[in-house]
């Protein structure tokens, strides 16, 4: 049990979870934790099926004493997989990092809320695991209160198109506001998105993936040495 980046604090009066997310790395993506991601994504598919729900809220929390890299993506197993010929499991690793965004963004494609609190400046990929979650509360250091923002004039670079941000709702905070972000979450209008809907997702999140192992290949061909120099900046941070 020590060994979990992925820890449910406890399940919210049956009807939700909060989720706290504890990478043991400065990746935030770390192929442990997605795999835990996944694991719970599934648990969740699992609960659904034996026992059927109108809405079920999913608080994901991140641990914010760790200098988290910049991309989210974990360079050191990058770095590896190209240096030992292990490609296949580079590409199940990005795999499964579009795949548990994907279903976070669609809540699984069933009456699941998904609901982000982060506490920190992300970017890349792990910010837009928080940023893909129906609501998403974001920590501004120079903002005073709780507002809704419209994240694509307020966050630069982000990932994917922004009609999928539109279907989203964003809050600035500082400090937090329990009280007031429970009222939000719980009077969020939620519909299950539809198959088509789905299926449209699906397809761009999928040639998103393809774009992502495209880069991390063409860098390891220029030169493999700046994904190892990824890696050991990621390991800097840890110690400051």
């Amino acid at each position: 049990m020590i060994d979990l980046e992925l820890l449910a604090l406890h399940e919210i009066d049956r009807n939700g979870m909060s989720v706290h997310l504890k990478p043991n790395t400065t990746a935030m993506m770390t192929p442990k934790l997605v795999d835990e991601i996944r694991a719970l994504q599934d648990s969740l598919a699992k609960k659904y099926m034996n026992q059927s729900f109108d809405n079920y809220y999913v608080i994901w929390y991140l641990n914010k004493n760790i200098n988290f890299s910049c991309c989210g993506l974990d360079f050191r197993f990058v770095h590896d997989c190209f240096k030992y010929n292990k490609e296949h499991d580079l590409e199940h690793y990005i795999d499964r990092i579009f795949n548990i965004i994907f279903l976070n963004y669609i809540g699984l494609g069933l009456p699941i809320i998904n609901c982000s609190i982060l506490t920190k400046y992300l970017s890349g990929l792990s910010k837009e695991f928080f940023l893909m979650s129906k609501i998403c509360f974001i920590y501004q250091r120079k903002y005073k209160g709780l507002s809704k923002i419209e994240i694509c004039n307020e966050i630069a670079n982000l990932t994917f198109k922004k009609e999928h941000y539109c279907k989203n709702d964003y809050y600035f905070y500082n400090p937090i506001h329990i009280g007031q972000m429970k009222e939000i979450i719980e009077n969020t209008v939620y519909e299950i998105p539809t198959k088509l809907t789905i299926e449209a997702a699906k397809i761009e999140f999928d040639a998103f993936k393809e774009l992502m192992l495209l880069r991390l290949y063409k860098i390891a061909s220029r030169d493999i040495k700046i994904l190892d120099r990824f890696a050991r900046n990621d390991i800097k941070r840890m110690f400051h």
